[in-house]
C-alpha cells in the first residue's frame, strides 16, 4: 500500500494581540532563572560529554543567519562538535530542519527571536529539530508548523539525556516537545509557551510529551 500522506500543514494564522511576545531582554533573562527543579542538577558543561569532561569540547561560537558563518542551521547541524555555542540571528527560518548529535551545546537566539517555521513535513518525519546529544541547551527560539504522517510532528524531538529549554515558543505543531522513552532523561523547561496544537482527531497532540504516558 502507498505510504500515508502527511496531513496538510496549516498556514500559521495571525497571533492574537495577547500572544505576541517580544524577545526577552538580558535583564528579563537574568530574572527568569527560577528555582532548580527537585532532583535536577544545574546544567554544567562536561556533565554528560566524555570529551568535555576530559577537557575537550570545541569552545567554538558559530553564528547562523543572513551574512553570518552559515545562512541556515541545517547547513551546519551535521558538523557541530561537542561544546559548540550556536548563536542564531532573529528572523524567519523557513523549512530549516536540523538533526544535531553533538553534546554539551547551546543553541540560542540573539538580536531577536529566530522563528523556525515548517510549511512542509520535516524530511526525518520527526520534528523541526531532532536533538540526540546530551546536555543540550535551547534558549530564545520559536517553532511552528511541525506536522508528519504519524501525527507526532514536534518542534523539538529529543533523543538524548538532558535538555534545557528556556524563553522559547512552540505553537501550531502536533507536539511542542516530544522525547524518546528514556528513564534517566531530565528535561527542564522555563519561561516558555506552548499553544495552538495541531489536532488530527487522534488525541495525539501534546504541548509536551516526555517518556511514556
Amino acid at each position: 500500500a502507498p505510504p500515508a500522506a502527511a496531513p496538510a500543514v496549516p498556514a500559521t494564522p495571525a497571533k492574537p494581540a495577547e500572544y505576541k511576545q517580544a524577545p526577552p531582554s538580558p535583564e528579563d533573562l537574568a530574572k527568569a532563572k527560577g528555582p532548580e527543579l527537585p532532583g535536577a542538577s544545574s546544567f554544567k558543561t562536561g556533565a554528560f560529554s566524555k570529551d568535555a569532561a576530559e577537557g575537550g569540547g570545541s569552545g567554538r561560537i558559530i553564528q547562523v543567519g543572513p551574512g553570518k558563518d552559515y545562512e541556515r542551521l541545517g547547513d551546519v547541524a551535521g558538523s557541530l562538535q561537542n561544546g559548540d555555542v550556536v548563536e542564531i540571528e532573529g528572523g524567519l527560518y523557513l523549512n530549516d530542519f536540523a538533526e544535531i548529535a553533538a553534546s554539551d551545546i547551546t543553541l540560542r537566539g540573539v538580536r531577536g527571536r529566530p522563528h523556525f517555521r515548517a510549511t512542509v513535513g520535516p524530511p526525518n518525519n520527526k520534528g523541526i529539530w531532532v536533538l540526540s546529544g546530551d546536555n543540550v541547551s535551547v534558549d530564545n527560539i520559536e517553532f511552528s508548523g511541525a506536522v508528519v504522517p504519524d501525527l507526532n510532528g514536534a518542534g523539538i524531538r529529543y533523543e538524548g539525556g538532558k535538555l534545557d529549554v528556556r524563553n522559547s515558543s512552540f505553537h501550531h505543531n502536533q507536539s511542542g516537545i516530544l522525547t524518546i522513552n528514556r528513564p534517566d532523561m531530565v528535561v527542564e523547561i522555563r519561561n516558555s509557551e506552548f499553544a495552538y496544537r495541531v489536532h488530527a482527531g487522534s488525541g495525539q497532540a501534546h504541548g509536551i510529551y516526555i517518556g511514556t504516558a
